[in-house]
């Protein structure tokens, strides 16, 4: 993800050697570097024997193996493999949206995050080709810039990994000092946040057993459909986009 793949490769094999007896999930992350590499053959072959060893996660694995095989022109193992994803079988169907789709993966490497993207598309999804969260740097925003725009704001977004592919909406009233209220339809939760460096970090009372999370944020370009300005940032758990409500 940080566009180093090639050191992946070292520590993996290294990892495979530590753990013998538990190779399926090396042989998957070995197949991703790969296929961040440009290598997609190897990257095919890899998947293919890390699902024949551990079978069970193969529909967790869907997604990038049906953009591999999507560039491979292998198109009906491609749409197979995208309709196997266990969140698109919840969505009822694969979504439009590529935003959606690559919460999980944010690629620091535009090259990688396009070849990604475009593997999707051929393998069926139906959006445009930059439908996705820019997570580069020159869209990244510093730890000054961070605490202008989020500390005595309040915000709004949506978590993308919501079931139903939509999003689910929340609030943040952020105070000038770092203390903050999330609000969602059915949570809620209070906490503090601090800049370190350029990430911010949140500490909820409730949420993640109190310790600490750390994300970096980052500006939209386009904007929302609405055309207010959008950001979003990544996190631990993957991306979240928000607008300022004041």
């Amino acid at each position: 993800m940080a566009g180093r793949p090639k050191d992946a490769v070292e520590f993996l094999k290294r990892g495979m050697r530590l753990d013998p007896h538990n190779p399926s999930r090396y042989l998957y992350v070995l197949g991703k570097a790969h296929f961040c590499m440009g290598e997609l053959e190897e990257a095919a072959v890899l998947f293919e024997k890390a699902m024949r060893l551990n079978p069970e996660n193969a529909p967790s694995w869907a997604c990038l193996r049906a953009a591999c095989y999507g560039l491979l022109g292998r198109d009906q193992e491609a749409r197979a493999a995208l309709e196997m994803n266990p969140v698109i079988k919840g969505w009822g169907g694969i979504p439009g949206s590529l935003r959606s789709i690559m919460y999980y993966q944010p690629f620091k490497d535009r090259a990688v995050a396009d070849r990604y993207a475009e593997g999707l598309l051929k393998a069926g999804i139906s959006a445009k080709l930059n439908d996705y969260l820019p997570a580069f740097k020159e869209n990244q925003l510093n730890g000054g810039e961070i605490k202008r725009l989020l500390f005595g704001s309040t915000i709004t977004g949506f978590d993308w990994n919501w079931p139903s592919g939509t999003g689910q909406q929340w609030w943040m009233d952020n105070k000038k000092k770092g203390e903050f209220t999330w609000r969602g339809p059915d949570y809620s939760d209070t906490g503090k946040s601090r800049i370190d460096g350029d990430m911010i970090c949140w500490q909820y009372q409730k949420s993640w057993g109190g310790v600490e999370i750390r994300g970096t944020v980052f500006r939209y370009p386009g904007g929302t459909s609405k055309g207010k300005e959008e950001y979003f940032w990544c996190s631990d758990f993957g991306f979240s986009t928000f607008s300022l409500v004041k």
